[in-house]
């Protein structure tokens, strides 16, 4: 039975005149479902769900102009979790894996890395101690692009999917850790809003591009 991966709400601590509930903490751990069962998220916590495991590790506070990316995240986490167990208990379709890795790309990671490339990354640049982090990140997604080609053609195999898993988790993580809670400290608060009303705009994008009916192949 699936968990969610959550954000909550925090009201111990506020940034740029925005008021504490308008912020929200990002857990990137994972812990199993039974877990948040039992335990359920803090009182008065702000939560969103998001229909994978639990994160269970520290959480970091995200200005509601990153959340959207930050929520794109755990889907992906989500993926690289459930890739790495199935690798473990060695139940692996090979076929079936590719495919959602495929849909995934189309549906959201595609869209994700270009509202990145686009927007986030160029912002990050004009500070000298992020443009090492951005260009680290850049190749990542260069490397992912060929990960998600070769799903694509169908010609992963099982050690190729855990290298996969573990590079995207690794990418993610570097991402919030490093990226996020940087720009945050360093962004001001008018720009963050400004960086986060065009990431929202360009994953608006993607969101239509998925709804609208695909061309004929006849």
């Amino acid at each position: 039975m699936p968990g969610t991966f959550y954000c909550e709400g925090s009201h111990r601590f506020s940034k740029g005149g925005q008021s504490a509930a308008d912020w929200a903490t990002v857990e990137l751990g994972v812990a199993e479902p039974e877990a948040e069962a039992a335990s359920g998220p803090p009182a008065g916590s702000r939560r969103y769900m998001f229909g994978a495991d639990v994160p269970h590790n520290r959480g970091m506070l995200r200005d509601p102009g990153l959340i959207p990316l930050s929520r794109q995240h755990q889907h992906a986490l989500a993926l690289c979790v459930r890739i790495e167990r199935a690798l473990e208990n060695n139940v692996v379709d090979l076929n079936a894996w590719q495919l959602e890795m495929e849909q995934q790309y189309g549906q959201e990671i595609g869209f994700h890395f270009a509202a990145e490339e686009d927007v986030l990354f160029p912002a990050a640049r004009l500070f000298p101690e992020l443009v090492s982090v951005v260009e680290q990140l850049g190749d990542e997604h260069r490397r992912l692009r060929e990960c998600f080609a070769r799903a694509h053609q169908r010609a992963m195999d099982g050690g190729e999917l855990g290298a996969f898993a573990k590079m995207l988790s690794g990418h993610i993580r570097k991402e919030e850790r490093q990226l996020f809670e940087a720009m945050q400290k360093l962004v001001e608060a008018d720009e963050l809003r400004r960086i986060g009303v065009a990431l929202e705009q360009e994953l608006a994008v993607g969101r239509r591009a998925c709804l609208l009916p695909k061309p004929s192949r006849l």
